[in-house]
């Protein structure tokens, strides 16, 4: 499952919701706006996508997640018999 969030750019209102296991979502009552759909997923880069959703439209969108790694950098800490140190990967 993958968190997304439609963010309407003018208004700056914020609606979350979550995919199905196919990866498919669907959000209703949106206001006719320029949105910014973002969606997250573990293992995965972040895909942030700008739509724009007319009066009385429905939008059908094909987001691919490209495989990505963790943006916080990870760290190790080795012991030796003197001191602690970092050691940054």
């Amino acid at each position: 499952m993958r968190k997304l969030v439609i963010r309407n750019l003018g208004t700056g209102a914020v609606r979350e919701t979550t995919s199905d296991e196919r990866g498919a979502f669907v959000a209703t009552n949106l206001l006719p706006a320029k949105y910014s759909v973002l969606v997250e997923a573990a293992g995965f880069t972040k895909l942030d996508q700008q739509v724009e959703l007319p009066p009385g439209g429905r939008l059908s969108l094909d987001l691919k997640l490209q495989v990505g790694r963790s943006l916080k950098p990870s760290k190790l800490l080795a012991r030796t018999s003197q001191s602690i140190r970092r050691i940054k990967r």
